[in-house]
Protein backbone atom coordinates (compact mmCIF):
# COMPACT_ATOMS: atom_id res chain seq x y z
CA UNK A 1 0.00 0.00 0.00
CA UNK A 2 2.83 2.38 0.29
CA UNK A 3 4.30 4.39 3.12
CA UNK A 4 0.75 6.26 3.29
CA UNK A 5 -0.69 3.45 4.73
CA UNK A 6 1.32 2.48 7.62
CA UNK A 7 -1.64 1.93 9.51
CA UNK A 8 -3.40 0.00 7.82
CA UNK A 9 -0.59 -2.49 6.31
CA UNK A 10 0.15 -3.10 10.25
CA UNK A 11 -3.33 -3.78 11.12
CA UNK A 12 -2.57 -6.55 8.19
CA UNK A 13 0.19 -8.17 9.38
CA UNK A 14 -1.37 -8.36 12.99
CA UNK A 15 -3.90 -10.63 11.79
CA UNK A 16 -1.36 -12.45 9.54
CA UNK A 17 0.89 -13.24 12.65
CA UNK A 18 -2.54 -15.00 13.96
CA UNK A 19 -3.24 -16.88 11.25
CA UNK A 20 0.29 -17.97 11.18
CA UNK A 21 0.28 -18.96 14.47
CA UNK A 22 -3.57 -20.74 14.08
CA UNK A 23 -1.73 -22.97 11.52
CA UNK A 24 1.63 -23.85 13.18
CA UNK A 25 3.57 -21.96 11.21
CA UNK A 26 5.56 -20.61 13.83
CA UNK A 27 8.82 -19.21 12.08
CA UNK A 28 6.81 -17.45 9.51
CA UNK A 29 4.50 -16.10 12.46
CA UNK A 30 7.63 -14.94 14.49
CA UNK A 31 9.19 -12.98 11.44
CA UNK A 32 6.01 -11.02 10.90
CA UNK A 33 5.58 -10.17 14.10
CA UNK A 34 9.24 -8.90 14.31
CA UNK A 35 7.99 -6.65 11.23
CA UNK A 36 4.79 -5.59 12.99
CA UNK A 37 7.09 -4.70 16.14
CA UNK A 38 9.38 -2.57 13.92
CA UNK A 39 6.54 -0.83 12.10
CA UNK A 40 4.64 -0.06 15.57
CA UNK A 41 8.37 1.82 16.20
CA UNK A 42 7.86 3.91 13.19
CA UNK A 43 4.13 4.75 13.59
CA UNK A 44 5.77 5.86 17.26
CA UNK A 45 3.16 7.97 19.21
CA UNK A 46 -0.01 7.78 16.38
CA UNK A 47 -0.10 3.55 17.00
CA UNK A 48 -1.57 3.94 19.91
CA UNK A 49 -4.28 1.75 19.52
CA UNK A 50 -2.85 -1.12 16.85
CA UNK A 51 -0.83 -1.34 19.56
CA UNK A 52 -3.87 -2.41 21.88
CA UNK A 53 -4.36 -4.56 19.17
CA UNK A 54 -1.30 -6.23 18.84
CA UNK A 55 0.04 -6.52 22.53
CA UNK A 56 -3.71 -9.03 23.17
CA UNK A 57 -3.06 -11.43 20.15
CA UNK A 58 0.95 -11.23 21.42
CA UNK A 59 -0.18 -12.00 24.99
CA UNK A 60 -2.24 -14.93 23.59
CA UNK A 61 -0.14 -16.89 21.28
CA UNK A 62 3.12 -16.03 23.25
CA UNK A 63 1.57 -17.74 26.47
CA UNK A 64 -1.00 -20.18 25.52
CA UNK A 65 1.02 -21.47 22.20
CA UNK A 66 4.79 -20.28 22.27
CA UNK A 67 5.39 -20.47 25.99
CA UNK A 68 7.42 -17.28 25.86
CA UNK A 69 6.40 -16.13 29.28
CA UNK A 70 8.80 -13.66 29.57
CA UNK A 71 7.83 -11.94 26.55
CA UNK A 72 4.00 -12.78 27.71
CA UNK A 73 4.64 -10.64 31.06
CA UNK A 74 6.73 -8.05 28.85
CA UNK A 75 3.63 -7.54 26.69
CA UNK A 76 1.30 -7.65 29.63
CA UNK A 77 3.08 -4.57 30.81
CA UNK A 78 2.54 -2.78 28.36
CA UNK A 79 -0.75 -3.46 28.70
CA UNK A 80 -1.22 -2.47 31.68
CA UNK A 81 -0.17 1.04 30.84
CA UNK A 82 -3.13 1.27 28.67
CA UNK A 83 -5.86 -0.68 30.37
CA UNK A 84 -6.25 2.38 32.55
CA UNK A 85 -7.79 4.22 29.24
CA UNK A 86 -10.10 1.45 28.22
CA UNK A 87 -13.80 0.76 29.46
CA UNK A 88 -13.49 -2.82 30.81
CA UNK A 89 -9.74 -2.90 30.66
CA UNK A 90 -9.65 -4.08 33.79
CA UNK A 91 -11.00 -7.29 33.04
CA UNK A 92 -9.28 -7.78 30.52
CA UNK A 93 -6.24 -7.77 31.96
CA UNK A 94 -7.44 -10.38 34.73
CA UNK A 95 -7.66 -12.66 31.38
CA UNK A 96 -4.66 -11.96 29.97
CA UNK A 97 -2.71 -12.59 33.48
CA UNK A 98 -4.87 -15.91 33.73
CA UNK A 99 -3.49 -17.39 30.44
CA UNK A 100 -0.20 -16.08 31.96
CA UNK A 101 -0.91 -18.17 35.25
CA UNK A 102 -2.38 -21.00 33.75
CA UNK A 103 1.02 -22.09 31.90
CA UNK A 104 3.07 -21.60 34.63
CA UNK A 105 0.86 -23.85 36.49
CA UNK A 106 -0.78 -21.72 39.15
CA UNK A 107 -4.84 -22.55 38.29
CA UNK A 108 -5.78 -21.32 41.96
CA UNK A 109 -4.86 -18.24 40.97
CA UNK A 110 -6.35 -18.64 37.16
CA UNK A 111 -9.58 -19.57 37.83
CA UNK A 112 -9.78 -15.95 40.69
CA UNK A 113 -9.52 -14.24 38.25
CA UNK A 114 -11.60 -15.62 35.77
CA UNK A 115 -14.81 -16.13 37.43
CA UNK A 116 -15.50 -12.42 37.54
CA UNK A 117 -13.53 -11.46 34.40
CA UNK A 118 -16.39 -14.07 33.00
CA UNK A 119 -19.11 -11.46 33.91
CA UNK A 120 -17.58 -8.37 33.22
CA UNK A 121 -16.40 -9.61 29.60
CA UNK A 122 -20.65 -10.98 29.15
CA UNK A 123 -21.58 -7.63 29.31
CA UNK A 124 -19.56 -5.84 27.26
CA UNK A 125 -16.74 -8.21 25.03
CA UNK A 126 -18.48 -10.90 23.72
CA UNK A 127 -15.53 -11.84 21.26
CA UNK A 128 -13.17 -12.13 24.51
CA UNK A 129 -15.98 -14.45 26.25
CA UNK A 130 -14.85 -17.71 24.88
CA UNK A 131 -11.06 -17.23 25.82
CA UNK A 132 -12.02 -16.47 28.80
CA UNK A 133 -14.55 -19.73 29.38
CA UNK A 134 -11.76 -22.26 27.92
CA UNK A 135 -9.22 -20.95 30.59
CA UNK A 136 -11.72 -21.19 33.19
CA UNK A 137 -12.41 -24.67 32.26
CA UNK A 138 -8.90 -25.68 31.90
CA UNK A 139 -8.65 -24.40 35.56
CA UNK A 140 -11.77 -26.43 36.85
CA UNK A 141 -9.73 -29.33 35.34
CA UNK A 142 -6.33 -28.75 36.74
CA UNK A 143 -8.12 -28.66 40.16
CA UNK A 144 -9.97 -31.42 39.36
CA UNK A 145 -13.69 -29.74 39.16
CA UNK A 146 -15.21 -32.22 36.59
CA UNK A 147 -18.84 -31.02 37.04
CA UNK A 148 -17.45 -27.05 36.73
CA UNK A 149 -15.26 -28.04 33.89
CA UNK A 150 -18.03 -29.79 32.34
CA UNK A 151 -20.57 -27.23 32.56
CA UNK A 152 -18.05 -24.29 31.68
CA UNK A 153 -16.89 -25.89 28.26
CA UNK A 154 -20.52 -26.29 27.13
CA UNK A 155 -21.56 -23.23 27.54
CA UNK A 156 -18.15 -22.36 25.26
CA UNK A 157 -19.09 -24.93 22.43
CA UNK A 158 -22.70 -23.68 22.72
CA UNK A 159 -21.57 -20.07 22.12
CA UNK A 160 -18.78 -21.10 19.46
CA UNK A 161 -21.24 -22.83 17.65
CA UNK A 162 -23.67 -19.74 17.59
CA UNK A 163 -21.47 -16.94 16.82
CA UNK A 164 -18.20 -18.64 15.39
CA UNK A 165 -14.57 -19.14 16.14
CA UNK A 166 -13.35 -22.33 15.34
CA UNK A 167 -10.10 -22.71 16.97
CA UNK A 168 -11.98 -21.71 20.19
CA UNK A 169 -14.72 -24.43 19.23
CA UNK A 170 -12.12 -26.83 19.01
CA UNK A 171 -10.27 -25.82 22.46
CA UNK A 172 -13.66 -26.23 24.38
CA UNK A 173 -14.53 -29.25 22.30
CA UNK A 174 -11.13 -31.01 23.81
CA UNK A 175 -11.88 -29.39 27.13
CA UNK A 176 -15.42 -30.98 27.67
CA UNK A 177 -13.87 -34.57 26.73
CA UNK A 178 -11.20 -34.07 29.31
CA UNK A 179 -14.28 -32.94 31.84
CA UNK A 180 -15.79 -36.43 30.45
CA UNK A 181 -12.73 -37.92 31.20
CA UNK A 182 -12.59 -37.19 34.65
CA UNK A 183 -15.86 -38.02 35.18
CA UNK A 184 -15.13 -41.67 33.01
CA UNK A 185 -17.66 -40.85 30.59
CA UNK A 186 -15.47 -42.19 27.84
CA UNK A 187 -17.64 -42.49 25.22
CA UNK A 188 -18.43 -38.80 25.37
CA UNK A 189 -15.25 -38.06 25.65
CA UNK A 190 -14.52 -39.99 22.44
CA UNK A 191 -17.63 -38.07 20.37
CA UNK A 192 -16.32 -34.99 21.92
CA UNK A 193 -12.42 -35.30 20.68
CA UNK A 194 -13.78 -36.49 17.69
CA UNK A 195 -15.45 -33.56 16.94
CA UNK A 196 -12.59 -31.28 18.09
CA UNK A 197 -10.31 -33.07 15.31
CA UNK A 198 -12.66 -32.61 12.46
CA UNK A 199 -13.23 -28.98 13.58
CA UNK A 200 -9.25 -27.94 14.05
CA UNK A 201 -8.63 -30.30 10.45
CA UNK A 202 -11.50 -28.69 8.33
CA UNK A 203 -9.85 -25.03 9.46
CA UNK A 204 -6.44 -26.15 8.81
CA UNK A 205 -5.20 -25.76 13.12
CA UNK A 206 -2.34 -27.97 12.80
CA UNK A 207 -1.93 -26.66 16.79
CA UNK A 208 -5.12 -28.05 17.68
CA UNK A 209 -4.83 -30.78 16.23
CA UNK A 210 -1.70 -31.78 18.12
CA UNK A 211 -3.72 -31.01 21.17
CA UNK A 212 -6.34 -32.95 20.58
CA UNK A 213 -4.06 -36.07 19.85
CA UNK A 214 -2.31 -35.77 22.91
CA UNK A 215 -6.12 -35.60 24.65
CA UNK A 216 -7.15 -38.89 23.12
CA UNK A 217 -3.85 -40.60 23.99
CA UNK A 218 -4.69 -39.58 27.63
CA UNK A 219 -7.90 -41.50 27.27
CA UNK A 220 -6.59 -44.41 25.67
CA UNK A 221 -4.25 -44.51 28.28
CA UNK A 222 -7.24 -44.50 30.85
CA UNK A 223 -9.29 -47.12 28.81
CA UNK A 224 -6.04 -49.44 29.05
CA UNK A 225 -5.65 -49.04 25.56
CA UNK A 226 -1.62 -48.59 26.00
CA UNK A 227 -0.31 -49.36 22.56
CA UNK A 228 -2.56 -46.52 21.18
CA UNK A 229 -2.16 -44.33 23.80
CA UNK A 230 1.79 -44.07 23.09
CA UNK A 231 0.91 -43.77 19.33
CA UNK A 232 -1.47 -41.00 19.80
CA UNK A 233 0.44 -39.60 22.27
CA UNK A 234 4.27 -39.83 20.04
CA UNK A 235 2.08 -38.28 16.82
CA UNK A 236 1.58 -35.34 19.35
CA UNK A 237 4.30 -34.42 19.91
CA UNK A 238 5.55 -35.41 16.16
CA UNK A 239 3.16 -32.66 14.99
CA UNK A 240 4.64 -30.53 17.36
CA UNK A 241 8.23 -31.08 16.47
CA UNK A 242 7.05 -30.41 12.66
CA UNK A 243 5.94 -27.16 13.53
CA UNK A 244 9.07 -26.32 15.28
CA UNK A 245 7.44 -25.64 18.49
CA UNK A 246 10.03 -27.17 20.89
CA UNK A 247 7.96 -25.87 23.95
CA UNK A 248 5.09 -27.64 23.07
CA UNK A 249 6.54 -30.75 22.00
CA UNK A 250 8.90 -31.00 25.09
CA UNK A 251 5.33 -30.49 27.43
CA UNK A 252 3.06 -32.89 25.52
CA UNK A 253 6.26 -35.50 25.87
CA UNK A 254 6.62 -34.77 29.82
CA UNK A 255 2.60 -34.82 30.01
CA UNK A 256 2.57 -38.11 28.42
CA UNK A 257 5.72 -39.60 29.78
CA UNK A 258 7.57 -40.27 26.71
CA UNK A 259 10.84 -39.41 26.53
CA UNK A 260 12.42 -36.14 26.38
CA UNK A 261 12.44 -34.23 23.87
CA UNK A 262 15.72 -32.22 22.94
CA UNK A 263 16.04 -28.54 22.07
Amino acid sequence: LGAGHLDIELMADMWLYHVKCLEGKFAEALSVHEKVASRERKLGRIAGGLSYLGIQGSIYFKSRYLGDIAGAKADLERFGQLSAAIEGGQALERLYRAWIDLEEGRASRARQLLEETVRVLDGGFANRVPYALTALAEAHLASGEAREAERTARKCVERTVRNGNAEQLAWSLRLLAEAHMLSHAFKDASCALDEAYRVATTACMAPQQAWVLASRGKLARMCGLYEDAVRFSQTSVDLWGRMGNTYQARKMSRDCGLPEVRP
